[in-house]
């Protein structure tokens, strides 16, 4: 005697109504407050954090370019090196503090995830005691910036930025 069924009915092939349809990519509308002011858009926080990167390797290099990373021994050309920063960039109140931003070299920075335990010992050394803990509270603060700050900080760091590479000595 069996208790299930020796020939079961075949399954019914469901259709795919979506198949061959392609997806739209939505439309961000910028977030406004109180009708004129429209805050930091993703482009302008790109193009400042991007400067900035330029800036903080600049202003650490010798006359030659040459930098030293800050989290270990390493020395390169400010173009190989990387802006690292203590508290992750994700945290808007601390991505463009220049305390959070120093020179790194791409092993430090990318390889070991920041060297972040190095990199407080040598905050608080530079700074003094409590530096990176200040800027871990500060990182979790609400920083809300309008989009003309963004562009008057990008103006003035591009401007920074050409007089720190116009007084390199290339050879």
């Amino acid at each position: 005697m069996t208790y299930w069924n020796a020939n079961p009915k075949p399954e019914k092939k469901i259709k795919e109504p979506y198949k061959g349809l392609k997806r739209t990519a939505l439309k961000k509308k910028p977030f406004v407050k109180e009708g004129a002011e429209i805050y930091g858009t993703p482009d302008l926080i790109k193009e400042l954090s991007f400067i900035m990167s330029e800036f903080v390797r600049l202003i650490n290099a010798n006359q030659h370019g040459i930098v030293k990373c800050f989290t270990c021994p390493n020395e390169a050309h400010w173009t190989d090196m990387q802006c690292g920063h203590f508290v992750p960039r994700k945290h808007l109140s601390t991505t463009h503090n220049l305390l959070n931003l120093k020179v790194q070299c791409p092993y430090c920075n990318e390889g070991l995830a920041g060297n972040l335990a190095v990199y407080a010992v040598r905050l608080d050394e530079k700074y003094g005691i409590g530096t990176a803990d200040y800027l871990k509270t500060l990182g979790r603060t609400m920083l809300k910036r309008p989009a003309y700050e963004y562009e008057e900080l990008i103006q003035a760091y591009k401007i920074l930025v050409e007089n720190l590479k116009s007084n390199l000595i290339t050879e």
